[in-house]
């Protein structure tokens, strides 16, 4: 009995063969290197432990500043308190070198501020603000903390005098006479500190002359040379409210 089967066609044996040649090219063994997750893994604490050396270094390298020197670094070195002592020295030159009579101004002030103003060379360091250079001479009433009450024989208006001792210094006034502006200081903080060092120095006048305690000037007779300032607004007429002093300059004739 014959075999009935076929032998492959040469075509088909071809073609089986390229198959097997291309899959045995597909099944390639994988490489036994490291795998790529944990090279990530390496590589990220390698970084991260370079960053914490590099911080390290920085604030071994870092100093750190006072806020009294940040201060005077945001503030260009600015001295407030310096400031204030050539200003108030200006001013006592510049103002006490012919200061009127108190009761000539106040007179004045009650009868027409304008004249007033007009009469006795007032300065306006705001709109609604004349200031006047004064000098005085009389017995204190009364004195605390706070403020001396003089009696001035050459006073006839029946205002009360007073000098301030305590938180009606304005040392801002000063300042403004003295031709201080707003710019010239590198901040509002600023300007505001040289008014108040100024404050400081007019009470420092003010206790050379009379002491620590203000309770001990009170039945001396004092001298006062300093800025009467007037307001003109408000109901009051100038008759009505009390003349305040900025003390500049105080001595005692006893």
């Amino acid at each position: 009995m014959s075999d009935t089967s076929e032998a492959p066609a040469p075509a088909q044996q071809e073609a089986e063969h390229n198959g097997e040649a291309a899959s045995g090219a597909n099944t390639r063994p994988r490489s036994s290197g490291p795998r790529r997750g944990t090279s990530r893994t390496q590589r990220r604490l390698v970084i991260g432990g370079l960053l914490a050396v590099l911080v390290v270094a920085m604030l071994a390298n870092t100093r750190f500043l006072t806020p009294a020197e940040v201060e005077a670094l945001t503030s260009d070195g600015f001295d407030p308190a310096a400031t204030a002592e050539e200003l108030f020295a200006q001013v006592q030159n510049d103002l006490l070198a012919d200061p009127a009579e108190l009761g000539d101004v106040a007179t004045a002030l009650a009868d027409d501020p304008d004249a007033a103003v007009d009469e006795f060379d007032g300065l306006q360091p705001s709109e609604e603000t004349s200031a006047f250079a004064v000098t005085a001479t009389g017995v204190v009433e009364e004195a605390n903390d706070e403020n001396l009450t003089l009696d001035i024989e050459d006073v006839d208006t029946g205002q009360t005098i007073t000098v301030p001792l305590g938180n009606a210094l304005d040392g801002n006034l000063v300042r403004d006479l003295s031709g201080y502006r707003f710019g010239d200081a590198p901040g509002q903080t600023e300007h505001q500190q040289v008014g108040t060092e100024v404050s400081g120095l007019m009470l420092a006048n003010v206790e050379e002359a009379l002491g620590s305690d203000p309770e001990q000037a009170q039945g001396q007779q004092i001298s006062v040379e300093g800025v009467l300032s007037y307001a003109g607004t408000g109901a009051d007429t100038a008759s009505q409210r009390p003349l305040i002093i900025q003390p500049l300059d105080v001595g005692t004739d006893s």
